[in-house]
């Protein structure tokens, strides 16, 4: 079984709250030479569901990567101007599952 909860940011501070607040693992993005197979490595293949609330578009498209199959991402964020790219192909053949949640 792999991690229920990890964190994905960078800098000590963020790595110090987001294990405090109970995640079991924490991939700096600044630092880790692959988020990707990072946090599919620890998870044994991905996680069920990603939660992104990030400025910029780019962690919304590593998270479709990221998602194991039947995977699900819900978007919280609201980067300016970003679009988030879903390739076709792969969101069908996995059976993934966007969502947009406005909190």
């Amino acid at each position: 079984m792999g991690l229920r909860v990890i964190g994905i940011d960078t800098g000590r501070e963020k790595q110090e709250l987001v294990l405090s607040l109970g995640a079991e693992k924490f991939v700096d993005f600044k630092t880790s030479p692959n988020v990707i197979h990072e946090v599919k490595d620890v998870t044994n293949g991905g996680p069920h569901a990603s939660i992104i609330m990030a400025a910029s578009a780019k962690p919304y498209e590593d998270a479709l990567k990221m998602v194991r199959t039947r995977g699900t991402v819900v978007a919280v964020g609201l980067p300016s101007n970003a679009v988030m790219g879903a390739d076709v192909f792969d969101t069908v053949v996995r059976s993934l599952t966007i969502k947009g949640s406005y909190v």
